[in-house]
């Protein structure tokens, strides 16, 4: 697990630095607004991309290692076949729906009032939708991990990183406007579905492990214990996961303008570098807690609480920094227009600490098939975090955005803790 883990921080946290220089120098490019905007319009596309998402990754997962364990290939061939044909169908669910909005953008934008869609805007949109019709990779990157190929998907999430710093950097040196910078980062995010895909087609096909496509989907899921219903739940799971970092985008520029929406949205995306861990971290253990919860449950509860209790601990470092330096930081990469994000970030820090700490608390629930009761508390957490961001924001103005994320994530943490402490297993007794 560590090494896995390992592997994903190397990918992901190089990802997350390179996506780090791509928005700095947009950013100081563009100005507050405008990075607002192209923002605005990036996270409206990945709300449609999630809302048409089965996250099949999860699923690949909970019921593929028990199959390539046991050897039973046909099985696994089936299964592979069966979720990699419902990512295409979400994909072009995903494509209509947005073709469908754009057409309709320029009225729906007047009604909620975030900006005006230029013409320029409508047309690079499309790239987008381009993006969306390719087939989801969820299937895909449940493969790599299920397989053990950690150090193959950690280097392919590079791809879109590098592709989207080249893209703004060309931008920049050209002097081009928003619309050109909105078409850099649709062709980003096609790439990385695109080399995901690849990468998972040429790995079964070395194994001999070809999916089988003929089976009926409804037939395939039937074989496995409550398949649809899981996913289910994992899909409204992910959907309260997206909602805090995608819609409150749309929120944040509805509430404070463009330029404030672009101020928080930089600052989140600088404590992703944070955030970042909690969520690499639930992938690389969950295969593994999927086994020990059928093997070794003392060691399964060992593993939980000690991994919270250290990230818990790690995390805290970085909240004192924030507390010490995140204004001059922020004037320093962004530009005195963003230093106003001080405060928030101190926020966003503490909230993705206490996500951090219960980044195991997820994936254990799944493995003890307690799916259905972590989509409960999420959306608790989601609602929290909705009401308690319009309710501040006339109080403390966009560091409403900070507490409110704080708030759903205690909630979120309190919850999965009350959930995992609650189950009893032989020899072994919650600390």
């Amino acid at each position: 697990m560590a090494k896995n883990l390992g592997w994903l921080l190397s990918g992901r946290s190089g990802g997350a630095l390179i996506m780090l220089a791509a928005l700095t120098l947009m950013a100081r490019t563009l100005g507050a607004a405008d990075f607002g905007v192209v923002l605005l319009l990036h996270s409206s596309a990945l709300m449609i991309r999630q809302l048409c998402n089965l996250r099949a990754s999860e699923a690949t997962i909970m019921y593929g290692v028990p199959l390539v364990e046991a050897g039973r290939r046909a099985d696994w061939a089936r299964l592979l076949g069966a979720l990699f044909r419902l990512d295409a169908l979400t994909a072009l669910l995903a494509g209509a729906v947005a073709a469908t909005l754009l057409v309709l953008a320029p009225d729906l934008f007047a009604a909620t009032g975030l900006f005006e869609l230029s013409p320029e805007l409508q047309l690079a949109s499309w790239c987008y939708v381009a993006a969306l019709l390719l087939p989801a990779n969820g299937t895909a990157v449940g493969s790599l991990r299920v397989l053990n190929r950690y150090r193959l998907h950690s280097g392919l999430h590079l791809a879109g990183p590098v592709a989207r710093l080249f893209g703004i950097a060309v931008c920049g040196l050209l002097g081009l406007a928003a619309p050109w910078y909105v078409v850099v980062w649709a062709l980003a995010l096609g790439l990385e579905q695109f080399v995901l895909l690849a990468a998972a087609a040429v790995l079964l096909l070395r194994r001999s492990e070809t999916p089988n496509f003929g089976a009926p989907i409804r037939r395939v899921l039937g074989q496995h214990k409550d398949a649809a219903g899981f996913l289910k739940t994992v899909y409204w799971q992910s959907n309260c996961d997206m909602l805090p970092r995608h819609a409150s985008m749309l929120l944040a520029g509805g509430l404070f303008g463009a330029d404030g929406a672009g101020v928080f949205r930089y600052v989140r995306d600088l404590v992703e570098v944070l955030r970042k861990p909690a969520a690499l971290l639930r992938h690389a253990i969950f295969p593994d807690l999927r086994s020990l919860w059928d093997h070794d449950r003392p060691v399964f509860m060992r593993l939980t609480w000690r991994t919270c209790w250290v990230l818990l601990g790690v995390g805290g470092l970085f909240v004192a920094a924030a507390l010490g330096g995140g204004g001059p930081l922020l004037r320093v990469l962004a530009g005195e227009e963003f230093a106003a994000g001080a405060g928030l970030l101190t926020l966003l820090v503490g909230a993705a600490t206490l996500d951090l700490g219960g980044a195991a608390l997820r994936p254990a629930s799944y493995a003890m098939d307690k799916a259905k009761q972590v989509l409960g508390i999420q959306l608790v957490a989601t609602a929290l975090y909705f009401v308690a961001l319009p309710a501040l924001s006339g109080v403390v103005g966009l560091q409403a955005a900070g507490w409110a994320a704080l708030l759903g994530a205690l909630c979120n943490l309190a919850g999965l803790s009350w959930l995992v402490r609650g189950t009893q297993t032989a020899g072994y007794r919650p600390c």
